[in-house]
Order: C-alpha cells, then sequence, then structure tokens
C-alpha cells in the first residue's frame, strides 16, 4: 500500500464514496418487513450533482404484538433510523468540492412493568440509545500529474446513552 498510510505491517482497506451520478435522475424505492428506504439522485446543472438518502425502521410498530405486554412494557423497541444527503460541484480547474451531510439513530429500550418474580432487582428501564450527526466539507484539486491535495473540515455530535434499571449514562 501507499507510504501515505505510514510505516504499517499488514493490509488496508480503503473505502470511499463515489461521486454522484450526473447521467440523469435515479432513484431508489424499498420497502420491505423490516423497514424503508428512498434514494434519488441526479445532475444540477452542467457541473454538479446531488444525492439524497433515508432510512426508518418500523420494527417498533408491531413490536408489541409479539412480547407479552403483562410482563414487559415495550416503550421503544428496536427502532434506527439514518440519512444522507451529497453535492458535489466540480470546477473548470479540476477541482472538486463535496458537501457531505449524514447521520444515525439507533434506539433499543425495554420497560419492565413489575420486578421479576426470582430476582427483584430486575425492574425499571434497560436500553441504549446511540446517535450521530455529522457535517463535512472537503476540496480536491490537483496540483500536478499525480499530486492531488485535499482539505475536509467536519463538525458534528455523537451522543450515547445506557439505561439499566434506575442507572443512566449519558455521553
Amino acid at each position: 500500500f501507499s507510504v501515505r498510510y505510514g510505516r504499517k505491517i499488514g493490509g488496508i482497506v480503503d473505502v470511499g464514496l463515489r461521486d454522484p451520478r450526473s447521467d440523469g435522475y435515479h432513484g431508489l424505492i424499498d420497502v420491505n418487513l423490516i423497514d424503508a428506504t428512498v434514494m434519488a439522485e441526479g445532475p444540477v446543472g452542467e457541473r454538479s450533482a446531488f444525492v439524497v438518502s433515508a432510512r426508518r425502521s418500523y420494527i417498533d410498530f408491531w413490536f408489541k404484538d409479539v412480547i407479552p405486554q403483562e410482563f414487559l412494557g415495550v416503550t421503544a423497541a428496536p427502532v434506527y433510523d439514518d440519512y444522507q444527503a451529497m453535492f458535489t460541484h466540480r470546477t473548470e480547474s479540476g477541482g472538486r468540492l463535496r458537501v457531505l451531510a449524514f447521520g444515525t439513530s439507533d434506539v433499543f429500550k425495554l420497560s419492565f412493568k413489575n420486578p421479576a418474580d426470582d430476582d427483584p432487582s430486575i425492574r425499571g428501564a434497560f436500553g441504549q440509545e446511540y446517535g450521530v450527526r455529522r457535517l463535512q466539507a472537503s476540496w480536491r484539486q490537483a496540483l500536478a500529474p499525480g499530486v492531488d491535495q485535499e482539505i475536509t473540515a467536519g463538525v458534528g455530535t455523537l451522543n450515547i446513552r445506557n439505561e439499566i434499571g434506575g442507572y443512566a449514562l449519558n455521553v
């Protein structure tokens, strides 16, 4: 692998995002038993393109019918959603501006209505929540044949919450 990764022993898997397609408008809709997804991409003028997508689970809508409600109250059971949006613009000089916004949220929470008969300490809510929101912009310009410069700046949030009984940890 390239020296750009430093002095390493082993292998590198280098994964990146493709630019949005600009050869026409494209879309995707996927609805199944677990979640629904929608995606659209296409050109914006001659040198720009966009892609947007979103997904949301709906297990929480039917989960309450699977677990016996007399023992376990499901307040938010597995719910996930995510979104991505990207805009790219290519300049006449060969530069590329890319703006990317993305986020995800995962929630799983169970609430025990009554303490367990064999262990009264098992009561209250048990769950985990995780969320990320990020906005990022990058500029890439060729400086010479085989030499590129890329500058990236971003800002975002990370939220984690774990709850066990009457105790919770928020990060």
